[in-house]
C-alpha cells in the first residue's frame, strides 16, 4: 500500500471534506418533514433528530476549522 503524494496534507483534506459533509446534511435536511426532525432517536434518550443533526454539524465544523488551522505549507519532506 502507497501513500498518496500529498499525504501531509490531509487536515486540509479533511476539512474540505467536512465542509462539504455539512453542505450536504444540511441541503438533506431541508427536504425532512418538521414532525421526522422533531421524533425521537431511537437509542438515544432525550435526542431528536434535529439535534442529532445539529450535534452533527456543529462537530464537523469544529473539526474542519482545526483542520484549516494546522499549517500545511510548512512541512519538508524527510530526507532519505
Amino acid at each position: 500500500m502507497k501513500l498518496i503524494d500529498n499525504w501531509r496534507q490531509w487536515p486540509k483534506m479533511y476539512s474540505t471534506w467536512a465542509f462539504g459533509s455539512i453542505a450536504t446534511i444540511q441541503t438533506a435536511t431541508a427536504f425532512i418533514a418538521a414532525d421526522v426532525l422533531q421524533a425521537q432517536v431511537l437509542f438515544f434518550a432525550g435526542y431528536t433528530w434535529q439535534g442529532l443533526i445539529s450535534s452533527a454539524t456543529a462537530f464537523l465544523a469544529i473539526s474542519g476549522m482545526v483542520g484549516r488551522l494546522i499549517a500545511q505549507n510548512n512541512v519538508d519532506e524527510p530526507k532519505e
